[in-house]
């Protein structure tokens, strides 16, 4: 599978179009098409932002090879990526504190079984 046809599928997968990924990159529809169906390869600044849109990981855009799951995020991590994204640098900021306190309250169950093992 090329380059082009993972980005294909890493579209259809997260539910978007070449024109949404173009408007999100800023750039024209027919260079994502070009990507996509004339063999063309997007330049190296674009990668990571194609992998950020689409939810899937650099390793497997680029060689389409990955861990088990594929490299996608699952649908609640992704829908938290894409309105964390929609929000301004201010609300960015706030979110990230109001997380950072989340977490405080409810740490992760491995960090847990960690203070429990350790006594702290």
């Amino acid at each position: 599978m090329t380059i082009g046809e993972r980005i294909a599928v890493a579209l259809t997968r997260a539910g978007k179009t070449k024109a949404q990924l173009a408007r999100y990159l800023g750039t024209k529809d027919s260079t994502v098409g070009g990507w996509i169906n004339a063999g063309r390869v997007p330049y190296s600044d674009v990668v990571m932002p194609i992998c950020e849109f689409t939810g899937v990981s650099v390793d497997w855009l680029l060689s389409g090879e990955d861990a088990p799951d594929d490299g996608r995020l699952p649908k609640p991590e992704l829908a938290l990526l894409h309105a964390f994204r929609g929000l301004s640098p201010v609300g960015q900021s706030t979110a990230l504190n109001q997380v950072t306190s989340l977490l405080e309250m409810f740490p992760a169950e491995e960090s847990q079984n960690k203070k429990t093992q350790t006594g702290t």
